[in-house]
């Protein structure tokens, strides 16, 4: 309710002190949820961050893998500018012999380990040596 006895630049400095408030209240709260977003993100990025220990030394991967070649100069040979694009399934990894991954490992939570991806190459050259 307005006072009928206060000035005009009274009211203005009411207003902006009020409105001042009102835009610290907002920014506290954009930070809080700023922050819990924040948390979010990094507990859900946890779990995907287990991958295959690769150990020193010659490792082999075995996979196998369905790929597609595009001609791009419909020449019937791989030339520069053809495409490759596929998926592949990495099945184990061993290292001097012995499995270091496999894909038949249960995890604690009783499921299956997988290492999967997809590709997509361009030639860029071919060297033929002969």
């Amino acid at each position: 309710m307005i006072n009928m006895g206060e000035d005009k630049n009274s009211l203005n400095r009411k207003a902006k002190r009020k409105g001042g408030e009102m835009m610290k209240t907002r920014m506290k709260k954009l930070g809080l949820l700023t922050a819990v977003f924040a948390l979010a993100l990094f507990l859900y990025s946890l779990p995907a961050k287990a991958v295959p220990v690769i150990d020193a030394g010659a490792n082999s991967l075995f996979f196998t893998n369905v790929e597609n070649w595009i001609d791009e100069d419909d020449s019937g040979d791989i030339s520069a500018g053809d495409t490759f694009y596929g998926i592949l399934n990495v099945q184990n990894i061993s290292n001097g012999g012995l499995d270091i991954w496999g894909m038949d490992n249960v995890g604690g939570d009783g499921t299956l380990d997988t290492l999967t991806g997809y590709f997509l190459t361009t030639v860029t050259g071919v060297n033929v040596h002969g």
